[in-house]
């Protein structure tokens, strides 16, 4: 999934041509297994010792909800 850097760029605003490359990226990964493709995502992560909520990806709800299947 695109990095939160390249969505908001070095000053802090959104940098086009660095999520579009991320996106570029993004494409080719999504696109290269043959079969399936595991995506996965963390709920919490710990950043010097506390823990920081994290949210999905706004990339993993683009994709069609017909080719997705949710694991628990």
């Amino acid at each position: 999934m695109p990095h939160y850097r390249a969505l908001g760029g070095r000053d802090g605003n959104p940098d086009d041509e660095a999520l579009e490359a991320e996106l570029r990226i993004l494409y080719v990964g999504l696109t290269r297994p043959r079969e399936r493709l595991y995506l996965s995502h963390c709920f919490q992560r710990t950043r010097d010792g506390h823990p920081e909520f994290r949210q999905p990806s706004r990339w993993l709800y683009a994709l069609p909800p017909e080719l997705v299947a949710t694991a628990a």
